[in-house]
């Protein structure tokens, strides 16, 4: 009986909520059906719009602002900032079943208030959206890494194709085909931005200001000043990508210090208290006998 009560709390407050969001139309989006007819099939994403830009400003002050949201999803090239603002509510909504869950196995135990359910519920819905929101960081975070490990190939590629005699678009195509999904990925909106005529180095700009890895910023950083001054870049690029494996090398030595130091922990706090424990017992047993 108390879950039922939970859940008819949980709808009362999104119907409220929607209710509240519907004072706020403007007038477009009020005659946008009767002129768009391409958009009916899709109704019901109106209301988790609404409840969206409700919720918004409070995201926004927890941390989840849409300008980083909009950072890491250019960087991952997977949404926009309203299908990440959907799936979000959705994932507060889970939270908030987690929640009321949780609270119902509480109550088992335990009278639990009324108050109590309306915490545990808005905590819930609001650490769901905030786990929704630290996974988009885990997510561009994995595909920075990525990246970065693929830019010492593409550098000494880049290389052997310019050196080879082809200009940098079709150098940037060549290796667009054989490079990872992630750097392929930008790649090809790199080539979409040149070809609708946007300069070269205007396009390589933009993808450094969009990516969040180092390696790939200093490699363009090297293609844009070697076209803006008209240097040589096969000789610069091998000494680069020469660079960045001598880096690679460097993190994973260091990253290996670092795990070796992690597996000390389960050896001192897990192993070897049960092997003390196992060298013992038989001696405590035989001293309370």
């Amino acid at each position: 009986m108390s879950i039922v009560s939970a859940i008819v709390l949980a709808a009362g407050l999104l119907l409220v909520v929607d209710a509240w969001t519907r004072r706020h139309n403007l007038l477009l989006e009020r005659i946008r059906p009767y002129l768009d007819s391409a958009q009916s099939p899709h109704q019901h994403l109106r209301v988790a719009h609404r409840v969206t830009r409700f919720f918004t400003p409070v995201w926004e002050r927890l941390g989840s602002t849409t300008a980083s949201v909009q950072s890491r999803l250019e960087h991952l090239g997977t949404s926009t900032v309203q299908r990440f603002r959907q799936e979000q509510l959705l994932a507060g909504i889970g939270g908030m079943v987690a929640a009321i869950a949780g609270a119902a196995a509480i109550a088992n135990l335990r009278p639990v208030a009324v108050i109590h359910w309306l915490v545990l519920t808005v905590v819930g819905f609001f650490a769901g959206t905030l786990a929704w929101d630290r996974y988009l960081t885990y997510q561009a975070r994995v595909t920075t890494n990525r990246i970065s490990r693929q830019v010492a190939n593409t550098a000494e590629l880049l290389a052997l194709s310019i050196s080879a005699g082809e200009p940098i678009p079709v150098a940037l195509r060549r290796i667009e085909a054989i490079a990872g999904r992630e750097l392929g990925r930008h790649l090809q909106a790199v080539l979409e931005t040149i070809e609708s005529g946007v300069p070269a180095s205007r396009a390589l700009t933009d993808l450094s200001t969009r990516t969040h890895s180092a390696q790939l910023a200093r490699l363009i950083d090297t293609l844009v000043s070697a076209m803006e001054r008209g240097t040589p870049l096969s000789a610069v690029l091998r000494e680069q990508a020469r660079d960045l494996r001598d880096e690679a090398r460097r993190n994973l030595i260091e990253s290996g210090g670092r795990k070796e130091i992690a597996m000390l922990f389960p050896v001192v706090f897990i192993i070897l208290p049960i092997t003390v424990i196992f060298a013992l017992y038989p001696g405590l047993v035989a001293l309370r006998f």
